[in-house]
């Protein structure tokens, strides 16, 4: 529409809630096989739902960072959640 607002005419995707946590752990606690299979059934669950998740190690501290982005809040918090207790569990059996 000619008429409208730069904001609107370029909007191209409808923001979704985000929720991101921080947790001290070595990227170490990413490579067991159950994170990496938490972490699939997580990027699975989001998919489906037109959601994201981003898991990656700081480059700056030692923390790994937790993201999901869902259609309610309430979704990406409880995958946040549970891939974090995941990995702070996975964590207490790895090395830092």
């Amino acid at each position: 529409d000619a008429g409208a607002p730069a904001s609107e005419a370029l909007r191209f995707f409808a923001p979704m809630p985000q929720v991101l946590e921080s947790l001290a752990a070595s990227r170490a606690a990413l490579s067991t096989p159950a994170v990496q299979t938490a972490i699939a059934a997580a990027e699975q669950a989001l998919a489906g739902q037109g959601g994201r998740l981003l898991v990656r190690p700081s480059g700056t501290e030692s923390c790994i960072r937790v993201m999901a982005e869902a259609p309610d809040e309430k979704a990406a918090q409880s995958v946040v959640a549970k891939l974090c207790a995941c990995i702070r569990h996975s964590a207490q059996g790895s090395p830092r």
